[in-house]
């Protein structure tokens, strides 16, 4: 799980910087189109990259039928955990001596703190029953027709 999780953050630190470009008003259009695709494609390896974790989950986590159901899956809270750690992370790098971006690194590094004692006690409260993870697979595969 943890192979995939590093995975996932170097696949949302490469799609952080594949948006900036997209969104940088001197990209020409046709470096842009390729950058979609681009983030489309990272976004299929993402999408997998959650279900292989869900699968980990699924295959050494019994669930009590009769527990809480949490509202996403482990594989999905992991995502958001790798997104945060890229967000803090470069909000950080750019702040310099901005107050305001200082404020909003300090403010990206608090929701991530946060997130990490989410997740710590969700799986507290999975290894002692009091939770259960929800059936879910991706649907949607970014660049695509399904």
């Amino acid at each position: 799980m943890l192979d995939a999780a590093g995975e996932l953050a170097q696949h949302h630190l490469a799609q952080w910087q594949a948006e900036d470009l997209s969104r940088d008003h001197r990209t020409d259009d046709a470096a842009v189109a390729r950058a979609k695709r681009q983030i489309d494609a990272m976004n299929l390896m993402r999408a997998e990259l959650v279900d292989r974790v869900d699968s980990l989950i699924d295959d050494s986590l019994p669930a009590d039928p009769h527990a809480s159901l949490h509202t996403e899956t482990l594989g999905q809270l992991v995502d958001r955990l790798a997104v945060a750690w890229v967000r803090s992370r470069r909000l950080a790098e750019v702040a310099g001596r901005d107050a305001a971006l200082r404020s909003d690194a300090r403010r990206a590094m608090t929701l991530l703190t946060q997130l990490c004692d989410a997740y710590d006690d969700l799986l507290r409260d999975l290894r002692d029953g009091r939770r259960r993870l929800p059936a879910w697979r991706t649907l949607k595969r970014y660049g695509t027709t399904r």
